[in-house]
């Protein structure tokens, strides 16, 4: 029984023919940005915008030689995708063959009411014969290539998948070389060719990439393991695939880092990794690096005399995939156990195996009911070691103890659970875990099982603060918006609109003008430039924090401090609500204060190195007017400077201040050393900051060039980098009215008109700083809800 050869192994499909199938919430959520990327690039195809033209002449200018290559990959693409249509029809895949031709129908379909609505034109088939002399709206077999390739993709295998990207890119590349196409249609039609895709795996669903235990054995026949009995769990966990089987000596786990695995995917992993700071791990590595990663933390932990898993084997195998097996010993989960079983003794005995992992220089990382086993005799073990490190920094160790309280907590109740902990070994390592004791630094499992088990996390906090006799951390409050601030808003607007006139006489006419002859193509671009500026806020913030931080929530945090920033004045909202934030994910208060500032104030710093370098190229370029005065400017700039003064010598003078301001800024100044000499940290921080200010220029830059006035980039980043300086010290919401009035100033002192110079900024204005607080609205109550604020 266990010597029987294994089975032959499919190189084309991954999974069986009656694969299991899913519907993806993503897949909606393609359908419909797909459909808004497909109406703005028919709606920009009627004119020829100056980024259109430039591609085309681009492509335009290209040899013979390459068009001629063109021709022939162009066509090749249209083959290969009927040639995958035969081969699924071939082998019997009826699903998927369903799934291929609604596919095709639906792509039809769309491209024909698309070509008639946009450009009265009927589709090209096969351009290469009937070519028409103006591209018609979408084009065909770009859009066709896509949906048949994305569709039947999640059931390939990974070279195979792989593949498909050279295919798109292919068409794309032939489409605009050959002239078969222009940007619109070819983004046309890419949008449509990607949500016929997700339509019909939304409708159908979508194989979850299971492959077949045929596979399985194979793999296991090439690490000398013979197994039989073979059986996938139930519920596979992200990130990897689990099987259950026997060997000659008994029962074994099978863990499949699979290269045709879905859920380990690179772009799954890169996903997670966005949004729950658990998965980031596993980012950076290998499938190779990640089994064995574990299996040495197993074998050092098995050494130690903590109870895990045995390692039978790891290695990779000739399907391509990277196996870990195991054998486990017969112990239950906590999840598993009875209350009368969950007694103080066991809770104790818990506690005891962290310690003895933590002595031993390991964390478990993602500790939750079902990772820690009993076994018969009552020893406490863990189930993996998945995400566990051997060199844990203090935020890890004290993620570990928050988890083990929690899930504690949700087997024996908030009393009993305390009391363990508080009279466990690692009482005094959790005086300083108090902080990180917050809902949102938990793992994404463990905060499911807290939202449905309603177990109170602040709660918990407070009988931990009480029990252990340790001060409450405080977090800092939130201050909403308000019906003055919103009166503070009107008045802003009001002197922007009397500053700017003040500035410049400018005709509402020549204005409006300026407006409607502005380039869509370029607005388009700057727009996407202008929110790419949180990604790099985003960066940033990471490497100014030691503590891990989720990616999507921190950007998400971003949108929430724009919409903050209406109520408070300059960046005192954004320090205060950085501060809340960073205590939400379970940084210590200390931390979080003196960190909150930081990037604030490395931020000045970088735009005075800016400044400094943008002045020194575009120096001799300023030409103002005879008649402009400074005077106004110099005296707020000289009042600024005399109050900055009195408030540090009242700081230094007064005892009370000097002991409640000096201690936040020298943990500050404690902080910044860690940042900046760790290299990764100081990657992130300086990257980040540079990358935002200089993608700020850009957008002003796109916009220049929108309205037919572009300007050198060393200028830009001048004129932006000294409105963002002076914008953030006047105490006015959003610097509105001041940034307004100091873009007019600068770009008209380079010579651009004075109505284009309006127009300019309030679009730059509006990009940047009134679009975002609507989306900061709604993340703001979404990080609430998900307890990040």
């Amino acid at each position: 029984m266990f010597d029987r050869p294994p089975a032959e192994v499919s190189q084309i499909f991954a999974s069986d023919r009656d694969e299991t199938r899913v519907r993806r919430p993503a897949d909606a959520v393609m359908v419909v940005v797909s459909a808004i990327v497909v109406a703005l690039a028919g709606w920009a195809s009627g004119g020829d915008s100056e980024l259109e033209t430039w591609i085309a002449d681009i492509f335009d200018d290209a040899p013979a030689w390459m068009r001629s290559i063109a021709v022939v990959g162009f066509s090749l693409c249209g083959i290969a995708v009927l040639a995958l249509v035969a081969v699924v029809a071939f082998r019997s895949r009826w699903a998927l063959v369903r799934d291929v031709f609604t596919a095709i129908i639906v792509t039809l379909l769309t491209v024909v009411v698309l070509g008639q609505w946009v450009s009265s034109e009927w589709p090209d088939l096969v351009p290469e014969i009937w070519a028409d002399a103006t591209p018609p709206f979408p084009i065909v077999r770009v859009a066709m290539v896509v949906a048949v390739l994305l569709t039947v993709r999640p059931s390939l295998t990974a070279p195979l998948r792989r593949l498909d990207r050279w295919v798109i890119g292919t068409s794309v590349v032939g489409a605009l070389m050959l002239g078969y196409g222009t940007l619109t249609t070819v983004i046309g039609g890419l949008g449509v060719g990607i949500g016929a895709a997700a339509l019909v795996r939304f409708v159908f669903g979508t194989s979850i990439g299971l492959p077949t235990l045929d596979r399985v054995t194979a793999a296991l026949h090439d690490l000398n393991v013979a197994a039989v009995d073979l059986a996938y769990l139930p519920e596979q966990p992200n990130g990897w695939l689990e099987v259950t089987g026997r060997d000659r000596e008994g029962p074994i786990a099978v863990r499949i880092y699979g290269r045709d695995a879905a859920d380990s995917a690179f772009a799954n992993r890169l996903w997670r990794a966005m949004w729950y700071r658990d998965a980031a791990w596993s980012l950076g590595v290998s499938r190779q690096e990640l089994a064995e990663h574990e299996a040495l933390l197993l074998l050092l932990a098995h050494r130690s005399g903590i109870v895990v898993p045995d390692v039978v084997a790891v290695g990779s195998t000739s399907t391509g995939d990277v196996m870990l097996v195991t054998r486990r010993d017969e112990g239950r989960s906590l999840d598993d156990l009875t209350d009368d079983e969950l007694d103080d003794a066991l809770i104790g005995s818990v506690w005891e195996a962290i310690e003895g992992l933590h002595r031993h220089g390991m964390v478990h990382g993602h500790l939750d009911p079902s990772r820690i086993t009993v076994g018969p005799d009552g020893t406490i073990g863990f189930l993996d070691l998945a995400r566990g490190s051997m060199t844990p920094s203090p935020p890890k160790r004290r993620l570990d103890l928050v988890e083990t309280l929690t899930t504690t907590a949700l087997l024996v109740g908030p009393e009993r659970a305390i009391a363990a902990a508080a009279a466990s070994p690692m009482r005094h390592d959790l005086e300083e875990s108090v902080s990180t004791l917050q809902s949102a630094a938990l793992s994404r499992e463990l905060s499911g099982e807290v939202r449905r088990a309603d177990l109170d996390v602040d709660d918990l906090r407070t009988g931990l603060v009480e029990a252990l006799g340790v001060e409450t951390p405080e977090l800092a409050k939130l201050r909403r918006v308000r019906w003055v601030d919103i009166l503070m808003i009107a008045l802003a607007f009001v002197a922007a609109n009397a500053l700017i006139s003040w500035i410049a006489s400018i005709d509402l006419d020549t204005f409006i003008d300026e407006l409607q002859s502005a380039s869509l193509g370029w607005l388009l671009l700057a727009f996407i430039i202008s929110q790419s500026t949180n990604i790099a806020e985003t960066i940033s913030m990471m490497g100014v924090v030691s503590h891990p931080l989720p990616f999507g929530p921190t950007m998400q945090f971003q949108y929430a401090v724009s919409y903050i920033g209406l109520a408070v004045p300059s960046d005192a909202g954004r320090i205060a609500m950085t501060i809340r934030y960073l205590q939400k994910l379970g940084v210590p208060t200390r931390v979080a204060v003196g960190q909150g500032p930081f990037t604030t104030v490395f931020g000045w710093l970088i735009d005075l190195v800016l400044l400094l370098v943008s002045a020194r190229v575009v120096g001799a370029d300023i030409d103002l007017p005879d008649d402009t005065d400074f005077t106004g400017f110099i005296t707020i700039v000289i009042i600024l400077a005399v109050a900055a003064v009195i408030a540090v010598v009242v700081v230094l003078a007064v005892p009370k201040f000097r002991s409640r301001v000096l201690p936040p800024i020298i943990e500050t100044v404690h902080e910044l050393k860690g940042a900046v000499s760790e290299p990764d940290r100081a990657a992130k921080l300086l990257g980040g900051l540079v990358a935002k200010k200089l993608l700020f220029a850009m957008t002003l830059a796109a916009i220049l060039y929108a309205y037919g006035e572009p300007l050198s980039f060393a200028t830009v980043v001048f004129v932006n980098t000294a409105v963002s300086w002076f914008a953030g010290v006047f105490p006015v919401p959003g610097g509105i009215g001041v940034a307004e009035a100091s873009f007019v100033v600068g770009l008209t002192a380079f010579g651009v008109p004075d109505t284009v110079a309006l127009a300019v900024a309030l679009t730059h204005r509006l990009f940047t700083t009134y679009l975002p607080p609507i989306a900061g609205f709604f993340t703001m109550k979404r990080l609430e809800q998900r307890g990040y604020l």
